[in-house]
């Protein structure tokens, strides 16, 4: 199976950050398993690969701007061709999220949608009230128009404890 994981921060054992630990220590157990896994990172523009690469890459096929939806029209400066084209060379049978709140992601998981490939989103605890009270009028309305789609064509929500569940139905993630 080719995996594809999607952070928004540097990738590595010895980042500070708790989520960064959490996608090293699962990617390098899925490759440990067999697969081939690919993480691509946006902070540092990263590509780090895992596992067995048996799979040739893809031909890189732009994104047209006719396919888009009206939603991402208008998270178009937040579009990331480079990301897209590479994620979709890759050819992965399945993309994890590392994130929300993350208009880069709603858009890349519509071009996903549009090609066929599901995805999960691992939230982190970023649906806790602690996490939506900074910046909470930009998140209320990314939610709104954005987020809640993004998470609820996922696959499925990943989420780390039972209250994370909760928080997460509450908020009306089917």
């Amino acid at each position: 199976m080719r995996i594809v994981h999607v952070t928004n921060e540097p990738f590595g054992l010895q980042m500070a950050s708790g989520v960064q630990h959490a996608v090293f220590c699962l990617a390098r157990a899925q490759a440990d398993l067999g697969e081939s896994v690919t993480l691509f990172t946006r902070d540092d523009q990263a590509v780090h690969v895992l596992g067995n690469q048996d799979s040739p890459a893809a031909k890189r096929q732009p994104a047209r701007a006719a396919n888009r939806s009206w939603r991402e029209r208008l998270l178009f400066r937040y579009f990331e061709p480079r990301l897209t084209d590479d994620v979709l060379a890759s050819r992965p049978d399945f993309v994890h999220f590392h994130s929300i709140h993350m208009p880069e992601n709603a858009v890349l998981a519509a071009s996903l949608r549009r090609a066929g490939i599901p995805y999960c989103v691992t939230v982190h605890g970023g649906l806790f009230r602690a996490a939506l009270r900074r910046r909470w009028v930009k998140k209320t309305l990314f939610s709104a128009c954005f987020e809640r789609r993004y998470l609820n064509e996922a696959q499925f929500i990943h989420v780390l404890s039972p209250q994370e569940g909760e928080v997460v139905r509450r908020r009306g993630v089917k």
